[in-house]
């Protein structure tokens, strides 16, 4: 391979994309490299926000498509999209119909 092209594959897998984490109505980024998945995308969250309480999570929704937490694990584990937005949903109860 010409080192140009291998200096061209090696940058762009190393390019590092920025998704937008939503809890409980505050947003935060999270840098990963290009074909991170949703479970790298929650480790670095979690290391980045130790404060926040992540066991009270049920629902993760990733561009609009919900993946259900079994236990504490994913039910399914997404290669991130550009720019993905993720939303941490926890149960809702109470109020009156």
């Amino acid at each position: 391979m010409p080192e140009k092209e291998r200096s061209r594959n090696q940058s762009e897998s190393q390019e590092e994309l920025t998704h937008t984490v939503s809890v409980h109505g505050k947003t935060s980024r999270v840098d990963l490299p290009k074909g991170a998945t949703l479970k790298d995308l929650l480790d670095k969250f979690k290391k980045q926000n130790p404060d926040r309480n992540m066991s009270a999570v049920v629902n993760v929704i990733v561009d609009g498509v919900p993946i259900e937490v079994k236990n504490g694990e994913l039910t399914h584990n997404p290669v991130l999209s550009e720019s993905a937005v993720v939303s941490l949903v926890g149960n809702i109860t109470g109020g009156r119909v």
